[in-house]
C-alpha cells in the first residue's frame, strides 16, 4: 500500500495531466434515453458531467466502467466520503436505466 504522502504525490500527477477526450462508441438511443435521467448526476457532476474539485469526472469514461461503478455503489461495494448516500438513488434505478447514463455520459466529452 501507500502512504497518505505518496497517494496526494500520484493524485497531483493525474490531476496535473491535460483531459483528453475520448471516442468512445456508444449507443445514441439509449444514450438519449440517458440524458433525460442525468438531472441528479448533474447536480455534482455538472452539467456536462465535468467534475469540479473533489467530485470526478464521468464524462467521456467508457460506460463499461461507468455502469460497473454505478451497481457497485448501489450493491454497497463502492463507497467513498459521502458517496454512499448520495448514490443511494441507485438502488431505486433500473440496470437498463444505469446503462442508458452510462452511455450518456460516456459519449461526452
Amino acid at each position: 500500500g501507500y502512504n497518505d504522502e505518496e497517494i496526494d504525490a500520484i493524485a497531483e500527477w493525474f490531476a496535473a495531466r491535460e483531459w483528453k477526450n475520448s471516442n468512445n462508441a456508444i449507443d445514441k438511443t439509449l444514450a438519449a434515453r440517458g440524458k433525460s435521467l442525468s438531472e441528479s448526476c448533474a447536480s455534482c457532476h455538472g452539467e456536462q458531467g465535468e467534475g469540479a474539485e473533489e467530485i470526478p469526472r464521468i464524462s467521456g469514461q467508457p460506460a463499461k466502467y461507468l455502469y460497473k461503478s454505478m451497481t457497485e455503489y448501489r450493491d454497497n461495494l463502492r463507497n467513498s466520503e459521502g458517496g454512499a448516500s448520495l448514490m443511494a438513488e441507485f438502488e431505486e434505478m433500473s440496470n437498463e436505466d444505469m446503462k442508458a447514463l452510462a452511455e450518456y455520459y460516456s459519449g461526452l466529452q
